[in-house]
Order: C-alpha cells, then sequence, then structure tokens
C-alpha cells in the first residue's frame, strides 16, 4: 500500500451491493480516508447536499443510463461541486465522452488495484484545495490569478485572456482530461459548440508560447474528448542544452 492520506477527507462510496461498498470502503479506509457508504438514492443530488464530502466514489452496475449522467450533471453544477470517479465493467470512447462531459472527474474499469483507487481519489481531494488558490503551480508553470501573470520557471510569459483562462483550468486539474465543452463553458460561456476550432486555435497558440518558454510540460490532446496538462517528455529545459 502506498503511503497513507495525512488527513481524514471525507469520501462517499455509491454501489448497488453490499459487498462492492464493503470492498470500497475498506480500501479507502485503509488509506485513512473517512468513508461513509450507501446504496444509489432515488436523488443523490439532494442526499449528498451540505454534507461536505471531499468526493465520492460511485460504482456502476450495466450501461450507463440518462438518471447516472443527470445526477452527475447536477452535482457538478451544485454548490458542492466535489470530485467524483466512477467505477466501470467496462467503457467505450462514446461513454468515456459523456461521462466526463457530465462532470466525472476520473473514471475506473475493473479490475483495478485498490491501491491506484487510493492514490486517484488522493489526487482529486488536493487538486480540489487548488481550486481556492491564488498561485497554481505545476512542474515549474506559475499562475498567479491576483496578479493575471504566468512564469514558467520564473520568467514572465505573455498571455491573452482566454490563453490564460485555458491555462488555469487544465492547471487546476493537471494529469486529468478537460473535456472540449468544459472549456467552452468555462473560458467562452458556451452550453453548446459552436461548430468552430475556435478552442484548437487557442489551445495551438497557448502551445507554441509554452513551447517558446522551455516550459516542462505538455498540453496533449486526448483525440474526441479533450486535453489535459502533463509533464513533459523531456524534463530538462532546452535552454540548459544550449
Amino acid at each position: 500500500m502506498s503511503e497513507p492520506h495525512s488527513s481524514a477527507a471525507r469520501v462517499l462510496v455509491i454501489a448497488p451491493t453490499a459487498e462492492t461498498r464493503r470492498e470500497l470502503s475498506e480500501a479507502l479506509e485503509a488509506f485513512r480516508f473517512e468513508v461513509t457508504s450507501m446504496r444509489p438514492p432515488h436523488r443523490l443530488d439532494e442526499a449528498v447536499d451540505g454534507a461536505g464530502y471531499a468526493a465520492m466514489v460511485m460504482q456502476v452496475e450495466g450501461a450507463l443510463g440518462r438518471d447516472w449522467l443527470g445526477t452527475l450533471s447536477r452535482i457538478r453544477d451544485s454548490a458542492e461541486r466535489f470530485p467524483v470517479i466512477l467505477i466501470m465493467e467496462r467503457i467505450d470512447a462514446r461513454t468515456l465522452i459523456e461521462v466526463l462531459a457530465a462532470g466525472a472527474c476520473d473514471f475506473l474499469v475493473r479490475p483495478f488495484k485498490p491501491e491506484e483507487l487510493c492514490v486517484r481519489v488522493a489526487t482529486l481531494v488536493r487538486n480540489r484545495g487548488r481550486a481556492a488558490a491564488d498561485r497554481l503551480e505545476f512542474n515549474g508553470v506559475l499562475l498567479d490569478r491576483r496578479s493575471y501573470a504566468v512564469h514558467v520557471d520564473g520568467v514572465e510569459v505573455r498571455l491573452t485572456p482566454k490563453e490564460f483562462r485555458i491555462l488555469e483550468v487544465v492547471m487546476l486539474r493537471p494529469n486529468a482530461v478537460v473535456t472540449r465543452r468544459e472549456l467552452l463553458r468555462s473560458v467562452w460561456g458556451m452550453e453548446f459548440n459552436p461548430g468552430t476550432n475556435v478552442v484548437d486555435v487557442h489551445i495551438a497558440n497557448l502551445r507554441r508560447k509554452l513551447r517558446d518558454a522551455d516550459a516542462r510540460v505538455s498540453l496533449q490532446t486526448v483525440w474526441g474528448v479533450g486535453f489535459r496538462l502533463v509533464p513533459s517528455a523531456d524534463e530538462a529545459p532546452r535552454r540548459q542544452a544550449n
């Protein structure tokens, strides 16, 4: 087992069977999470309202129906807005797009190791705390929300307002996929796809500026889904090779 999570963050486990609830709860409790488990209620968003959970793990049995997607959307749009990890028996590309667009932050397909679930939950809980921070930092890239400035290894990089907002969104969830729909909603305030390449154009410009600054991050395209910010393959900045 990996190093236990240091604080007793509250995690809600939702699963239809007692056996699955016990399995998931024991894994998370061994990682020092405080766990509450229950069967899927009729209105999950109402059941968790004001409960103060740091994350939720949901086991989905069978096909992912519209009721599940609706629940994810309501949690995403609620005041709680805690991260949700889905556990599924299988998932295809279309379903992946749907669950990420609806508000799931991550997913696991069985079989998986308990340690993997715990590490993913811990990462999401840690990243959730970043959302309230004035400064976001990832692999040498520093984004300051107060001064509206971005620095790469101490050197300022000039970004347009839209590029700054895109970088802010992906830095809030490093290593996780941010869907095109999320970017349209968060950066442009659109709840629909305008049918243009506006996102791709700004992503390309942001990539170029990060690359020119020798940033040790890469803004990857996840085809058909969205984008994610990850450490670059070459951790050493190119400027050190000159």
